[in-house]
Formats: structure tokens, sequence, C-alpha cells
């Protein structure tokens, strides 16, 4: 079954302290903004869906041991380049920028197109709230943020990805091994 999702222009993550969800804000072509709650166990199975996506279509999965050191080394590499900035979409004049509430998302749809990655919401009953394509950089940068935002919530995540733990160095002596 194919769904038909509206294309994002741009996004932007929260949290709303009181509902204890994250705030997905998808902006579009038309000014239209639509605004989704995210729980908590609803993300960690994103960030996980989204791993194993990155994963299989990496191109040296199938010769690596360690998907988590594939994954992990990509994930610095994106993030080395830091996070763009975000590009606010032109207004037309006279437009009127309307703001509706999504709701809940209840499940991600997560599909390899090319070489992006493209993520579409979907609220109850199965109603399409927003989708975007993401190269693979912009994927790391996405999932980036979202486990700040989750840290900043003071969440702990569930099946949390060994990947994107910090790597440590050891030392012996003040020298590096």
């Amino acid at each position: 079954m194919k769904t038909t999702y509206p294309k994002a222009r741009q996004i932007s993550i929260g949290y709303d302290q009181i509902e204890d969800r994250m705030v997905f804000t998808s902006r579009f072509k038309d000014g239209l903004v639509r605004k989704a709650l995210i729980t908590r166990r609803l993300l960690s199975r994103l960030l996980i869906r989204m791993s194993r996506e990155l994963y299989s279509t990496h191109p040296v999965a199938g010769r690596s041991p360690d998907p988590d050191e594939v994954l992990q080394m990509e994930h610095i590499a994106a993030i080395a380049h830091g996070l763009p900035e975000t590009q606010a979409l032109p207004e037309r004049p006279g437009a009127q920028t309307t703001i509706s509430q999504a709701g809940l998302v209840v499940d991600v749809q997560i599909e390899t197109q090319d070489e992006y990655l493209v993520l579409g919401l979907l609220s109850y009953p199965a109603e399409p709230i927003a989708a975007m394509k993401l190269t693979r950089e912009k994927a790391h940068q996405l999932i980036r943020t979202f486990m700040e935002k989750a840290a900043a919530a003071e969440w702990d995540l569930e099946n949390k990805a060994p990947w994107l733990e910090p790597m440590i160095c050891e030392h012996a002596s003040g020298k590096l091994l």
C-alpha cells in the first residue's frame, strides 16, 4: 500500500514538558505548518529503524563484521560537518501561515530511494503528517538532533544503538596508545 505524504520543506524538533513529548514541526511550501507529537517509545523505535536502514544500505555493510563500527564512523563524519543552518522558506507576499496540530505520531515509514532515506510520519488512523527526503548525512544529523533533544528531556531511551555512544580512547601514561 502506497501512502502519499505532503513533503516537508523545513523541519524543527522541540520538546513539550507538559506533554512529555517531542514536537516535530513541519513547514510546507504553501506556508502550512504542522506540529506533531512523538512519544519516547516511538522515538526509540524510530532510531532503531533508521539505524537498520542506514546499515543495510551502507556500501560496506556486507563486508564488515561490526555494523556498529560502520555506522559510528559514518555518523562521526556526518556530524563533523555540523548541523546545517536552517533555511527559511521565502514568504509569499500576502500569504498567511496556517498552523495545524497533526496530533500524535503513531507510526513511521522508512525506506531508501536511490541515495536518500525517506522518512514518513503517520498519525492515527494512518493519516500522513509529513515526509522528508534525507541524504545519509542529513539522516545522521536528524538522529543527532533527536538524541540531543531526548537527552535534554532526560529521556532514557530504550534500546539505544551502541554506535550512538561516544567513542572512548584509552590512555596509558598520558600517551595515546
